[in-house]
């Protein structure tokens, strides 16, 4: 599962990131290659530390329009 009981605060869940991204990965083939070598590169020194930043704010708006939608 994505989402996980949270031990911590009563009535709120924890987002599974790593499962989420694997899924998104996987759902969305365009980015399967670049996605799937992804935690391989030194984004630094490679100069892809802009794909890598654009990949974690597509994640951080549908997970901030998921929780939205159920009212949350």
């Amino acid at each position: 599962m994505i989402l996980e009981e949270s031990d911590e605060a009563h009535g709120k869940v924890l987002v599974r990131t790593l499962f989420f991204l694997h899924l998104y990965n996987v759902t969305i083939d365009e980015v399967w290659n670049c996605l799937g070598s992804a935690f391989l590169y030194d984004w630094v020194e490679d100069r892809e530390w802009r794909f890598f930043q654009g990949m974690v704010a597509e994640y951080e708006a549908l997970r901030t329009n998921l929780l939205i939608n159920n009212g949350c």
